[in-house]
Order: C-alpha cells, then structure tokens, then sequence
C-alpha cells in the first residue's frame, strides 16, 4: 500500500453535483452582496435628501422669523400713521398705505406659514423613507446571512466526497 500522512487525499469521490451547488450558493452570495450594496447606495441618497429637506425648514423657519418682525413694524407704522392722521401731522393717503404694508406683510406670512408646513411635511417624508432604507438593508443583510449559509452546507456536502487519511499510516486494500 501507500504511504499517506494525516489529511492526505486517499478517495476523490463524483462531485459534479456538489461543485455545482457550491458555484449556484457562491453566485446567490454575490448577488445578495450587491443587493446590500445597492440598499446602502440607496440609504446615503434617501439621508442626503434628508439633510436638504431639514436644511430647507430651517430657511423656512429663518424667512417666517424674519416676516414675522416684517408683519410687527408694518403694524407699528399703520398706528404712528393713525395717530398722526388723527392730529392732521399726515394725509390719508399714507395711512391708506400703511394699511396696504400690513396686508402684504400678513400675507407674505401667511405664505411662509404654508411653506414652512410643507417643509416640514416634506421633511417627515423622507425620514420615513431613511427608516425603510434601512429596513431594506436589514433585510437584504438577512438574506446575506442565509445565502452564506448555503455556501457553507455546500461545501461541507462538497467535502463528504473526499475521504482523507485520519492518520499517518499505509493504505491498505
């Protein structure tokens, strides 16, 4: 007989079979990687969006704020023009104008009020669509896992084809 050391090749079964299902379980671990990979591709776009929505509220927040003393000095202004009015120090016609700054002023608020609340609707969103990204990866991640899996049954099935010495020692017939 031959002489073998422990861990030698002594049987090399048939394993046309099992080589295939190892190259089939190794292709659906390279396809999950690449669905985990787009997952995460998709997460840093959806958290991008995120950060200029917020970005986007807080210009709406600063443009409200800034209307909002807008609307404060136009209301200021009609009531010095009221009193002034009232004392014949000034025309009608200015306090008709003071009147007509104070519309435009709670108007032009009212319509940052309504854009800041679609901003922020908008904003929701996308934080929902960041929590389903990463859902989408915690799944894909799963399937990772279990695709994996499958590579290793494989290759054990792959490996009861090889009969190999336990020992040092002679082969006998």
């Amino acid at each position: 007989g031959d002489t073998v050391k422990q861990g030698d090749l002594i049987v090399q079964l048939q394993t046309i079979r099992e080589e295939g299902e190892v190259q089939s379980a190794q292709s659906g671990v390279d396809i999950q990687r690449a669905n985990v990979g787009n997952a995460e591709a998709e997460l840093r776009e959806v958290e991008a969006d995120v950060a200029s929505a917020e970005a986007d509220v807080e210009q709406s927040r600063a443009d409200l704020r800034e209307q909002e003393a807008e609307l404060e000095l136009a209301r200021t202004n009609l009531e010095r023009s009221k009193f002034l009015v009232k004392e014949g120090a000034q025309s009608q016609q200015i306090l008709d104008d003071r009147t007509k700054d104070l519309n435009a002023a709670k108007a032009q608020r009212d319509a940052l009020k309504a854009a800041l609340n679609s901003s922020q609707k908008a904003l929701g969103a996308r934080k929902e669509r960041v929590a389903s990204a990463r859902s989408a990866i915690a799944g894909q991640q799963a399937s990772l896992r279990q695709a994996e899996s499958q590579v290793s049954v494989a290759n054990e099935n792959l490996n009861f084809n090889r009969i190999t010495a336990p020992i040092d020692g002679t082969v006998s017939s």
